[in-house]
């Protein structure tokens, strides 16, 4: 991709987490991004690894994938992350190797729609919880 991305369209990069690369920035889609955790750009294109997505207000989902993988899109693990909200990570098909940023850039694309339902049903769940929360404090006081 010729386009230089502007840092600052980019979201927020989740703190606290060593195994957590650096955005591929020619995934920049819709204020998401995806990052690396495993090594995507070798010699010859992947069929599977392992990243993170991160959305425009900062949340988090880790993300492993493959190109032969038969269940779609599977939510594999809940567990919160105190420097960040993670909301989860989940396992997933990728519709080719990846080879190239462009490569990446159209898988990430492709599962981006579930993504974002996840995001809405957590971010959903996160203020139903404050609300729960706010309403119990208000009936003690």
């Amino acid at each position: 991709m010729s386009d230089a991305i502007d840092e600052a369209s980019l979201p927020p990069h989740p703190e606290g987490n060593e195994f957590y690369g650096g955005f591929v920035t020619e995934t920049l889609v819709d204020g998401w991004c995806y990052g690396e955790i495993t090594a995507h750009f070798v010699d010859q294109p992947v069929s599977s690894g392992d990243g993170y997505a991160v959305a425009p207000d900062g949340k988090v989902a880790g993300i492993v994938w493959s190109d032969w993988y038969s269940l779609g899109f599977t939510k594999i693990s809940d567990t919160d992350r105190d420097a960040y909200e993670f909301m989860g990570t989940f396992e997933m098909r990728f519709p080719k190797s990846v080879g190239t940023p462009e490569d990446l850039r159209d898988c990430f694309k492709s599962i981006l729609p579930e993504l974002k339902k996840v995001h809405n049903a957590y971010s959903n769940a996160k203020i139903n919880q404050e609300n729960k929360s706010s309403h119990s404090t208000a009936d003690r006081a």
